[in-house]
Formats: C-alpha cells, structure tokens, sequence
C-alpha cells in the first residue's frame, strides 16, 4: 500500500533534510482491491516490471 508503506516513511525521513531529490511512490492504492490472479491484478495496478519501467521513466522525463 502506497499509505503507510516504506514509500511513506522514506518521505518521512527525507522531510527533515533540505535539497533532497523528488521521490516516486510505487504500490497499491489505499481503495478495495479487485478480485483476479496474481498477474491479472499485477497489471491492473501498474506493477508489472514494464509498467513500473514507464512510469520511472515518465516520472524523470517530467523533471527536466
């Protein structure tokens, strides 16, 4: 889960430190999840290796 996982407390640790890099928060969204197999739901929310692969590379694209 994006809320209360280690993306979470990286942001939390980083918050006390100034000129610290942007930070991509990858996982599950905080809804109800749907009901599928293992790859099926994988793909429904983005964590594919190819899906996880384009969303770094658009998420540093948009910094420049």
């Amino acid at each position: 889960s994006i809320i209360g996982g280690l993306g979470g407390a990286i942001a939390e640790y980083k918050s006390q430190f100034q000129n610290v890099p942007p930070q991509l928060t990858i996982g599950l969204p905080d809804i109800f999840g749907k009901v599928g197999n293992h790859s099926y739901l994988l793909d429904e929310y983005g964590l594919t290796g190819k899906k996880i692969s384009e969303r770094i590379t658009k998420f540093f694209n948009t910094l420049s």
